[in-house]
């Protein structure tokens, strides 16, 4: 056993110490050879890369993960020496590809203002503070103070409002309604659920004093 260690490291020093005299000759000794087998070594890689595709990403993620700062900076590098060539080619890109990139940017638009709501009806209960809906579909974010209009308008300025709630910390000032709650307060400034809950608790009241008076 130990003979076949001292084999393996000598045999290790020794491909290092030739690498290293040969250099130049093993490198144009590969480029020749990539050069002849081009095709075959693209089909190698290619099928070595499906079989191993899982493991290949999560490398690159440890890979990048340790080195985040050093690839934004060499990113940021990179695009200030080319920007204008970069630039150009992402123009001749958009003109050629402009429905498939249209398509793309659409589709990820939408999945992402479904995640910033889901996130938001998930902090704020996801159930209708009025009356108890949970539908997600049939939910809305309400201004509890009202200018909701005035806050969008203004301060978000168009963009998507469970995003905006999401960046600033899921700010206190807002619960979900559902859209009949909803509209019924912007219409009429009361939702109907509220008037027939005050009803029935004056029902209650006057059937309680009712039951003392009896009781006396």
């Amino acid at each position: 056993m130990r003979d076949k260690e001292k084999k393996k490291a000598y045999d290790q020093t020794y491909r290092a110490a030739y690498r290293a005299a040969h250099r130049e000759k093993i490198n144009a000794n590969m480029r020749v050879y990539h050069a002849t087998h081009r095709e075959e070594l693209n089909a190698r890689n290619r099928a070595y890369r499906i079989v191993h595709r899982e493991e290949i990403n999560a490398q690159k993620c440890t890979y990048r993960e340790g080195r985040r700062e050093q690839f934004k900076a060499a990113n940021r590098a990179y695009y200030t020496a080319h920007q204008e060539e970069l630039q150009a080619y992402a123009r001749a890109r958009y003109v050629t590809h402009r429905e498939e990139i249209k398509a793309k940017n659409h589709t990820y638009a939408v999945a992402m203002r479904l995640q910033h709501r889901a996130a938001v009806l998930a902090h704020y209960g996801g159930t209708c503070a009025c009356c108890g809906e949970t539908t997600s579909e049939f939910l809305a974010i309400d201004h509890i103070n009202g200018g909701g209009s005035r806050h969008r308008k203004e301060v978000i300025r168009g963009s998507d409002q469970a995003a905006w709630l999401i960046k600033h910390g899921f700010p206190d000032g807002f619960r979900l309604l559902c859209h009949n709650c909803n509209m019924a307060r912007g219409y009429y400034g009361y939702c109907p659920h509220e008037k027939q809950a005050a009803i029935g608790m004056a029902t209650r009241d006057l059937a309680s004093i009712q039951l003392s008076v009896g009781q006396i």
